[in-house]
């Protein structure tokens, strides 16, 4: 019995003695960073293990274990993998999943509150291909998959302004599967910078941990910005629908009337939700949490085709918090905010007070789910 246990504590030794010369990566952002030589083979073998540009657009709750997230996976929308790597064989094991602390990798892509948003986990892959230099163990950057926009990149923190806008604007690809002005990204990119420099106002230069807080913040605003567009948007279109149904029964006069009690109800609404205390903003917080229905709203919920009652709660567009499309480029043009404001001439366009409205419900729709996340990762 002795003899055995011996044996086997010695099997052990030889088990972890065999990862002694081994780099495990961390995954790690700022100086802390792995090195980028190690970056690129981990991020490489973690990008064809979970088939990261196969992800569809939103995680899915794990069945057994609550609060956490399993991957989902668009395959209808790739058949191929478009890349140089598709030749190669890949080989991929326990031990191999230990080497590149694959476990460390879903902690460092997914622990994160911003996880529930549209193609959030594929979008911050994206970010993590960003590298701080270029490797010196290889004479050139391997090619992940150019067809789908998951390319390495290499942004030094030294680098100018316009650098890093050119970078998190085009080269990266971030949230390339959503229309978005490259306007407005170069505003938030910029918006970024200066909020950073703010901060530190004695570097003259980045430092690397403010290249990974500018990396970041750039990628949860430009997140948040096409969630919220999201949700609007959808909003816009569903409610001209119940106007236009409900405007159908009324007469002339019956109709002025009612735009100008619409127009008056809407001030209300906008002025309450202005004035609302931050006490009862955090209620109003809690009370979406407590809702049983949310969680299962979250990913597979449509659109509702019954007319609700109007509130100023954003209760309602959690609903629409996943729509049946995969992503925003499936929109069409009449979906957008000015064709649904005045499609047709039998409805009234909203007012610009209305639409303010039904924008700052999707803003705090979006930043009730955003802290119900992060209330789950602490």
């Amino acid at each position: 019995m002795r003899n055995g246990e011996e044996k086997q504590g010695k099997n052990k030794r030889i088990a972890n003695d065999s990862y002694k010369g081994v780099n495990i990566p961390k995954y790690l952002c700022g100086k802390s960073e792995d090195s980028i030589d190690l970056q690129i083979s981990s991020l490489t073998y973690v990008f064809r293990l979970y088939q990261i540009n196969a992800l569809g657009p939103f995680l899915k709750p794990d069945e057994h274990h609550r609060g956490f997230y399993t991957f989902s996976y668009a395959t209808d929308q790739y058949s191929d993998w478009n890349t140089s790597l598709s030749k190669d064989i890949f080989i991929c094991n326990n031990r191999l999943n230990r080497i590149y602390n694959v476990s460390e990798f879903l902690e460092a892509l997914l622990a994160d509150p911003y996880r529930v948003l549209i193609d959030y986990p594929k979008n911050k892959f994206r970010a993590m291909l960003i590298l701080s230099g270029p490797p010196t163990e290889l004479k050139e950057l391997p090619k992940l998959n150019k067809n789908d926009h998951f390319e390495f990149i290499i942004l030094r923190p030294e680098d100018p302004d316009e650098r890093y806008v050119e970078v998190l604007t085009i080269l990266a690809s971030l949230y390339r599967e959503h229309r978005v002005s490259i306007q407005l990204k170069r505003k938030l990119a910029l918006k970024v910078l200066s909020s950073q420099r703010e901060k530190h106002p004695l570097h003259v230069k980045f430092t690397k941990n403010d290249r990974a807080s500018i990396i970041r913040t750039y990628l949860q605003k430009l997140a948040f910005h096409v969630q919220v567009e999201r949700i609007y948007r959808a909003t816009l279109k569903t409610k001209q629908k119940h106007l236009r149904n409900a405007l159908l029964k009324f007469s002339p006069p019956e109709l002025k009337k009612l735009d100008n009690a619409r127009k008056w109800t809407c001030s209300k609404k906008s002025a309450n939700m202005n004035t609302t205390p931050k006490k009862k903003q955090l209620q109003l917080s809690a009370l979406c949490e407590s809702s049983p229905k949310l969680d299962e709203n979250i990913k597979t919920s449509q659109i509702d085709s019954k007319p609700r009652r109007q509130s100023g709660s954003i209760e309602p567009l959690e609903s629409i918090w996943a729509s049946d499309t995969n992503s925003d480029t499936h929109f069409k043009p009449s979906d957008s905010e000015s064709a649904a404001s005045s499609s047709s001439g039998s409805t009234r366009p909203f007012t610009s007070e209305e639409k303010k409205l039904f924008y700052d419900q999707s803003k705090m729709a979006v930043r009730i789910r955003i802290e119900r996340e992060r209330l789950c990762l602490t």
